[in-house]
């Protein structure tokens, strides 16, 4: 029997198995099950490719804090205009990265104000939209 193996509603092949029914249909939907996940995971690779060539061409910094709140990325762009190692940041909260750099106020001040922000929005999982922070650079 010949079988045709699917993605996101568009033939991409067919799977041709001589066997009985039963076992064909559980051959089909294992290829079925690896070829969508080799092209998911192709997807998946091109979309985050086009997310960090928007991420180094912005003029802005991009962030990223997973569901607690810490930061898991943050763009090029901020290390260039705030010289800080990676590891000061990264896994760290905003008021923890600012009590880690109280003798900094340029950043304290900015990653306060972004802090103080989001409790006066009543959550810590609000949009930002119109949210312009203000910040010091010591340079």
């Amino acid at each position: 029997m010949i079988f045709p193996v699917e993605h996101r509603d568009q033939r991409i092949l067919c799977v041709g198995i001589i066997a009985p029914m039963r076992i064909a249909h559980a051959a089909v939907r294992i290829v079925q099950h690896w070829i969508q996940s080799l092209l998911q995971q192709s997807e998946l690779a091109e979309s985050e490719t086009r997310f960090r060539d928007i991420a180094e061409s912005a003029s802005d910094w991009i962030w990223e804090m997973d569901a607690g709140l810490r930061f898991t990325y943050l763009s090029d762009r901020f290390f260039e205009i705030f010289k800080i190692p990676r590891e000061h940041i990264i896994g760290k909260s905003r008021a923890e990265f600012a009590s880690s750099n109280s003798n900094d106020p340029g950043m304290l001040g900015s990653t306060m104000q972004l802090w103080q922000h989001d409790c006066r929005s009543g959550t810590t999982h609000t949009s930002m939209k119109e949210f312009w922070p203000t910040l010091l650079d010591k340079d």
